[in-house]
């Protein structure tokens, strides 16, 4: 059926229902100029470690912080994988098991459930698996002191040594986002 031209009429004068004035701003990415609260939203605990990384470890550094970004995480996820990467293994990559079975950057252990040792020591996989835990067991992580954050995803018998590396943590993330 047409509509007659008093109903057309009727329908064209109606106003047209529009969203509001002013669209929200998209949501803004956290990696790019991270304001010093996105990197470190409370105080640092404890005193900080420090070491000059070597350029493995470097890569290793970066490929956290694309893994994260790629989950659309904020940067303070990297900081937390960062951090407990460098507690864990100073970002090497274990191949060979330690303390009991644990392997790679995030000394993850396969009789827990992470995955199978050549998952586990490829960096990618060990990356994804942690922010992926991180998520899952920590979902209030931005709220969270780090060490509890890494403690919630990986259960360490010295919870409270992740946060010695916080700075180091905000400072390479800081160099490789090139700020």
């Amino acid at each position: 059926m047409v509509a007659d031209e008093p109903e057309l009429a009727r329908i064209y004068a109606e106003p047209i229902p529009v969203g509001p004035a002013v669209l929200p701003e998209p949501p803004r990415d956290s990696y790019s100029s991270p304001a010093p609260e996105e990197l470190l939203p409370r105080e640092v605990v404890g005193s900080q470690r420090r070491f000059t990384p070597s350029p493995h470890q470097w890569d290793n550094a970066r490929l956290i912080v694309a893994a994260a970004r790629e989950r659309g995480l904020p940067v303070y996820a990297a900081v937390i994988a960062l951090a407990t990467a460098l507690q864990e293994s100073l970002l090497e990559n274990l191949t060979v098991p330690v303390d009991n079975d644990s392997v790679g950057l995030f000394q993850q252990r396969p009789s827990t459930g992470w995955g199978a040792p050549e998952q586990l020591t490829d960096p990618n996989y060990a990356a994804g698996t942690f922010l992926d835990a991180l998520v899952a067991r920590a979902p209030d992580f931005r709220h969270l002191p780090l060490w509890q954050s890494a403690q919630a995803t990986q259960a360490s018998a010295f919870p409270e040594a992740y946060a010695q590396w916080e700075e180091q943590a905000v400072e390479m993330i800081r160099e490789i986002l090139g700020e």
